[in-house]
């Protein structure tokens, strides 16, 4: 292991990520013992990355795609991604990249729309997206979801349903702009969807949409009732307090909200009042 300075580019990185006093924890993943053994000793822990992410022509993002795919970090919220080969990155540098981030409140892109292919897709990643929402063609050719799934993780794919009631408790899932009917029943469909890859699941209830009045509760809470995702759900919203109604008594993990907005029904500051008199923490 080469030094520099007289520390190998392992324990620059570590001393690096301990100074910053960012992290729970550091792990290194490696396929080289050596390396490993000696990132235990300074504290960190230790991931032995397998032959199909160690190869000539594996890409960082195959590394970092094989670790979060692994068990090691099943209860992660946040990952910093160092790279080692980058010996001279200082803690400053760290905690600047963190205050930059926090204080232009980046926020993450889900796109979507057209998307046929996982070439498709990897056009909307390489432009900055960090997930894709499919609806039309994963209606047609369900494997996409799985395609994509296994090249960028499930945490990148949407699912995005277009739901309109056809019954007191049921909905179809419809596509194009929610002109045509699949005939395919929302819960089963959403069920299918996570089996297939999908991460998330993004509701919009036709029969609510631009109409401000009100969300489909129903909807929403059968959909929570299905599937073991996170939701996010979108349709008819016309208060802040339906806002904070969909996260506190449904279990949402997130609305979308357009009209309300666009008319100026409330504003996005007063739906996180909303959320925070019912003791939730709202994103600022």
């Amino acid at each position: 292991m080469q030094e520099i300075n007289g520390k190998t580019l392992t324990q620059l990185a570590v001393d690096s990520a301990k100074r910053a006093d960012l992290f729970d924890e550091i792990w290194v993943s490696s396929d080289y013992e050596d390396i490993l053994l000696q990132a235990e000793s300074l504290g960190a822990r230790c991931h032995l990355r397998p032959n199909s992410a160690s190869s000539d022509s594996s890409t960082a993002n195959d590394v970092v795609f094989e670790f979060l795919d692994s068990d090691t970090q099943s209860s992660s919220t946040s990952i910093c991604y160092l790279q080692p080969t980058s010996p001279f990155r200082t803690a400053e540098h760290i905690l600047s990249s963190m205050e930059l981030h926090e204080s232009k409140n980046f926020v993450p892109i889900t796109a979507g729309g057209g998307i046929r292919t996982v070439d498709d897709a990897t056009a909307f990643f390489e432009a900055g997206a960090d997930r894709v929402a499919v609806n039309t063609q994963a209606l047609r050719s369900p494997d996409i979801l799985q395609d994509i799934s296994s090249i960028y993780g499930a945490q990148a794919v949407v699912l995005s349903i277009e739901a309109r009631r056809v019954s007191s408790s049921a909905w179809n899932c419809f596509y194009e702009s929610g002109r045509e009917d699949s005939g395919i029943d929302v819960l089963d469909w959403a069920a299918q969807g996570s089996d297939l890859g999908a991460g998330k699941i993004f509701v919009t209830s036709v029969n609510a949409d631009g109409t401000r009045k009100g969300p489909d509760y129903q909807l929403a809470r059968a959909l929570r009732s299905e599937v073991n995702l996170p939701i996010m759900y979108s349709g008819g919203i016309q208060m802040a307090s339906e806002v904070a109604m969909l996260f506190k008594y449904i279990g949402v993990s997130a609305v979308a909200v357009a009209s309300s907005l666009h008319y100026g029904n409330f504003a996005v500051g007063e739906a996180k009042d909303a959320l925070s008199l019912l003791s939730l923490d709202p994103r600022r």
